[in-house]
């Protein structure tokens, strides 16, 4: 029972607004046409993964998107996933939303909790999304126009 010793988590707002700004600009670099085209294609050079983007509403200050990682041989959820973010024109920040089916996403969770969510599972999840921007603008080699069906 050591755990309810622990001190409640308080998530650092600031560190978080700044990588959500980040993630928002990593996004605009790597989806130029982001305001025209509803879904994009980058593949990764060092990998067979593909990242898509589909945009799935768009309103005057927002935008929300799903993003999947894919991998062309592989099936299994470690190399395929997909994660929903959202995307603030007005304060210019993104954020992951949700992951997979899940719903939304809380700040911080209370420890233990029966979804077994980490304390601070958003914060650990928009810092996955800044990994793969990060790499995507790295070693990136293509994005073309896909249609969805």
């Amino acid at each position: 029972m050591a755990y309810l010793n622990k001190k409640k988590y308080i998530p650092d707002i600031a560190a978080q607004n700044a990588k959500q700004e980040q993630n928002f600009w990593r996004l605009i670099k790597l989806l130029p046409t982001i305001h025209d085209q509803d879904s994009h294609c980058i593949g990764l050079e060092t990998s067979n993964h593909r990242a898509i983007f589909n945009i799935t509403e768009r309103n005057k200050y927002t935008l929300c998107m799903s993003f999947e990682i894919k991998h062309e041989t592989l099936t299994d959820a470690f190399h395929n996933f997909t994660l929903h973010l959202r995307m603030y024109f007005d304060v210019k920040m993104a954020e992951i939303v949700a992951c997979e089916h899940g719903k939304q996403f809380k700040g911080s969770y209370p420890y233990p909790n029966e979804q077994m969510h980490q304390v601070n599972e958003k914060e650990q999840l928009n810092d996955l999304l800044e990994q793969w921007l990060m790499s995507i603008v790295k070693f990136g080699i293509h994005s073309k126009k896909i249609s969805i069906s």
